[in-house]
């Protein structure tokens, strides 16, 4: 149980500096692929890094006692002194051991419960091969995305937004971003208790989302149309003419960002 704690904190602490060093250095830069191994690094770096151990020897010269002090050493211990009592040790790391296996067994259920959703909505829907994607047609979204090689999206959207989702969703889909998804989701069942595995996801979801965006706004024919269907998830409602839009961490700062790819 020590060992695993260790290992634990170890981690949590790689991951911690990871999300830092991006949060402080690299949050606004527009080199989206770079920060994307970044990111990756710093998930791999949280599993095996804690594994690694360096050792080395230190020699010391031995202090010098005088005959009285070793004499006086010899008489200034007695074993009733010596005695310590841990008995509620054992108890509180037992404790907060099964606390912590609780939440890692909450967030499997979630997950698991997450994707079992998916899989009965793919079953129950229409489904259509498009390039390098599976689409699969189920009405009543609330927006579009992508789950590996699926992309859902509603059919009563116009054709014309559906190409602006699909130019957006591929990226995701061809650059394997539920790779990212599954080792960082990974990771936060089992640092389900540090704060900066939370954050480490949305800054990675976040990321994907500006490598879609850079991709969709050079194959589409009019930026404003796409910049729209964002717009139309932001403010929740049709503005634009456009049923329902898609992706994650819709805000200003995307906007801006997204200025910052047309500008280069």
């Amino acid at each position: 149980m020590e060992t695993f704690a260790g290992y634990l904190l170890k981690s949590a602490a790689w991951l911690t500096g990871f999300a830092l060093v991006y949060l402080i250095f690299l949050r606004n830069e527009r080199y989206f692929l770079v920060k994307r191994y970044y990111l990756l690094t710093g998930i791999l770096a949280a599993f095996f890094l804690p594994f690694l151990t360096i050792q080395y020897q230190v020699e010391l010269p031995a202090p010098e006692y005088s005959n009285m002090a070793i004499a006086a050493s010899d008489h200034s211990f007695s074993p009733a002194v010596r005695q310590e009592n841990h008995s509620g040790s054992p108890v509180i790391s037992n404790i907060l051991f099964y606390l912590y296996l609780s939440g890692v067994l909450i967030m499997l259920i979630r997950s698991i419960r997450q994707t079992g959703s998916l899989i009965r909505n793919i079953r129950k829907s229409e489904i259509v091969k498009r390039q390098s994607a599976t689409l699969v047609r189920r009405v009543g979204l609330a927006t579009s995305f992508s789950f590996f090689n699926y992309i859902f999206i509603s059919p009563e959207i116009s054709d014309k937004e559906e190409g602006e989702i699909m130019n957006h969703e591929l990226v995701h889909v061809k650059q394997k971003h539920w790779l990212d998804l599954l080792l960082v989701e990974l990771l936060r069942v089992i640092q389900w208790i540090n704060p900066f595995a939370w954050i480490y996801s949305v800054l990675i979801r976040q990321n994907h989302e500006y490598l879609a965006d850079e991709s969709a706004l050079q194959k589409t024919s009019d930026p404003s149309v796409y910049k729209a269907v964002l717009a139309n998830q932001m403010l929740g409602s049709p503005v634009f003419s456009l049923s329902n839009s898609f992706s994650f961490s819709l805000n200003k700062k995307r906007f801006d960002m997204m200025n910052r790819i047309i500008t280069s």
